[in-house]
């Protein structure tokens, strides 16, 4: 199974996300969203499950949630916006098996412990990159998580 994750696009979806997302069978937004019109575009090419980030207002907050857990090829997911800490310290411990966020703009995938932990970076406004980013995930079920951040150049 692939997964595409995207966070931070403040209402703005970059024209190769497209390219990026052609052949993911689900896509995750790690929040701040910025418009529901970015979830309904995103659903043209896989189903979507996003949650709200901070810089979301009332609108996105009735129609997400702040966290979302699920489970793909008997993986553990868990998806929010804002990191309990940046180190990711707080995941060791957790029965989750991957932890998606998003709000730092930079995109990262770091194993701590047991924990595959993914920030997809921003699809729309990258901080300490030259361009924007996302991540791929691929899962299969008796095989370690893999996951990679792309470019969106």
């Amino acid at each position: 199974m692939k997964i595409g994750i995207i966070s931070d696009t403040h209402r703005m979806l970059h024209p190769r996300i497209w390219e990026a997302f052609r052949h993911v069978d689900h896509i995750i937004h790690a929040g701040d969203v910025g418009d529901y019109d970015i979830i309904i575009t995103l659903e043209t090419l896989a189903p979507v499950t996003a949650v709200y980030g901070n810089c979301d207002g009332f609108a996105l907050r009735r129609k997400l949630k702040a966290r979302v857990c699920l489970q793909f090829q008997g993986f553990d997911l868990e998806i929010t916006h804002i990191p309990d800490r940046e180190d990711y310290q707080d995941v060791r411990g957790t029965e989750t098996d991957i932890k998606i966020f998003g709000h730092t703009h930079f995109g990262e995938v770091v194993q701590v412990g047991a924990v595959l932990v993914i920030n997809p970076g921003s699809a729309s406004r990258p901080r300490g990159q030259s361009h924007p980013t996302v991540a791929l995930l691929e899962l299969q079920r008796g095989e370690a998580p893999r996951a990679e951040i792309r470019c969106l150049r």
